[in-house]
């Protein structure tokens, strides 16, 4: 029986050297864009040596293999090949796992050298039309203002080693069984699946999943994309909650709802339209940018109030037609959220984002809609406790998991006594919503709320100071404060 028997080999990183791996194995014939994305994104991240592994087996691809190309006229190989980054160290690979061997190290010593190096994979598809299969690359290096929030740790197992990596795994689109929504789907779901511990669906699963919702126009395999429609039904048939939000004339809310599930590390699927009309785009939103002299002031119904989406300059989308955390520079025009996205020509492309879909755990019934109204009202109580304006009140809203919650009250709290007298008298669901308030650089009080309830609901678990009331001062009239 003739068996495959993968080899490895090192070489020192340059631009055509991974331009070269990837068509010796795939057959382009012209450099595709997320290829020339790659180049530049890993001479950003430091890049220095490839570690090229000749035979791999994806599961995503041999999925949409069995679903497609195993049934094609013309022959496909059924694997792949993936290659490694690492930025420099002070030895090579080889020499690494050889120390191992001859036992000058424990494994666990070179898995911690080696994943300090270690900056991802890309699996190369043996398809000349879309060779960038499964992506998974470290987000750029240090910067305050980035925050890249939709990540979760790869372990990569190479020479028997296994290899750390936090990121989201990236794909491009193949138009076979997947178009830009599947693939932003699929990309979603490596963070929504993986946090609540569900089996994360490949693209192939992922398409037939929307099937249901009908056929629109076209066909779903070769996919020629999917409907807004159709890709809640695959997110519901994953198991997880679609929530689909619409723009309505208020970009501003729009975006603060969007930021909201963002900062709670919840993945965005952003769809959106060119301003003129047209063809629709899907892409996966994994964090934002901040511009700190951005006055971070928002609008509510009672004044307003301070919260960092102003402040949001850019976001970070997997976009299938370029590479993984593309930077999209975001604005407001005409009653619409925009994102305006460079390609590699230089020329820049204008979106409109009337809507984005968020892929919740199921028993998240409490929207980030419904939080903000509790927000304000927090707003309102510690601007009465200060004597001042809700303008002068920062809030911060967010969706966390209650025994992380659980944890930063037992690692954060005032006094021994109040970390014990919360805990041990209140329960948290799986998922909790959070509103933080406060003023002057200094956090006052967290309202905490059951994410089960609905808005019709009393949903407010427990209010908790963050410091003694009697550090809290009066207003203006000198009245006592009061537990909100």
């Amino acid at each position: 029986m003739n068996i495959p028997s993968p080899s490895f080999e090192e070489h020192d990183y340059t631009q055509d050297k991974l331009a070269e791996l990837v068509r010796a194995f795939s057959g382009y014939k012209y450099v595709p864009t997320q290829v020339q994305y790659l180049q530049r994104y890993l001479e950003c991240l430091g890049a220095r040596k490839i570690l090229h592994e000749s035979h791999y087996v994806d599961r995503d691809y041999i999925e949409d293999f069995s679903e497609f190309y195993s049934r094609s006229f013309q022959p496909r190989k059924n694997y792949c090949e993936r290659l490694h980054f690492f930025k420099e160290g002070d030895s090579t690979i080889e020499a690494s796992v050889k120390r191992v061997a001859n036992g000058d190290a424990s494994p666990e010593e070179i898995e911690a050298d080696l994943s300090a190096r270690y900056l991802g994979f890309v699996v190369v598809r043996p398809l000349e039309g879309c060779p960038i299969g499964r992506t998974v690359l470290r987000p750029k290096g240090d910067d305050p203002h980035r925050h890249i929030t939709v990540i979760r740790p790869y372990v990569a197992h190479v020479l028997g080693l296994a290899l750390k990596v936090d990121s989201l795994a990236f794909q491009q689109q193949d138009r076979a069984v997947s178009a830009c929504a599947t693939t932003a789907l699929w990309s979603a779901a490596q963070k929504a699946s993986h946090q609540d511990e569900m089996t994360i669906a490949t693209p192939a699963q992922i398409t037939r999943c929307a099937g249901g919702a009908g056929l629109p126009i076209g066909r779903l395999i070769p996919n020629e994309g999917l409907t807004p429609a159709q890709m809640c039904l695959a997110i519901a048939e994953l198991g997880l909650s679609p929530l689909l939000r619409s723009n309505r004339d208020d970009p501003i809310r729009f975006r603060l709802q969007m930021m909201a599930y963002l900062d709670s590390g919840i993945p965005v699927i952003a769809i959106m339209k060119p301003p003129g009309g047209g063809e629709g785009h899907a892409v996966t939103v994994a964090g934002y940018r901040t511009d700190p002299s951005v006055p971070d002031l928002i609008g509510g119904p009672s004044g307003q109030f301070r919260h960092f989406s102003a402040r949001v300059s850019h976001v970070y989308v997997h976009d299938d037609r370029l590479g993984p955390f593309a930077k999209a520079e975001l604005g407001i025009a005409q009653g619409q959220l925009q994102a305006v996205i460079e390609m590699p020509d230089r020329s820049k492309e204008i979106w409109d984002i009337p809507m984005f879909i968020a892929p919740l755990y199921p028993k998240v019934r409490l929207t980030a809609g419904d939080m903000l109204a509790e927000a304000y009202i927090s707003a309102m109580l510690l601007a009465h406790y200060k004597g001042t304006s809700t303008s002068d009140v920062e809030l911060d809203v967010r969706i966390v998991r209650g025994h992380e919650y659980s944890r930063d009250v037992l690692v954060n709290s005032s006094s021994p006594q109040d970390a014990w007298g919360l805990l041990s008298t209140k329960g948290f669901p799986r998922y909790v919503g959070l509103i933080r308030a406060g003023t002057g650089g200094k956090w006052y009080f967290d309202q905490v709320l059951d994410t089960t309830a609905t808005v019709l609901d009393d949903a407010v678990l427990t209010v908790r100071f963050m410091h003694p009331l009697s550090e809290l001062p009066t207003d203006s009239s000198g009245a006592s404060q009061s537990t909100p």
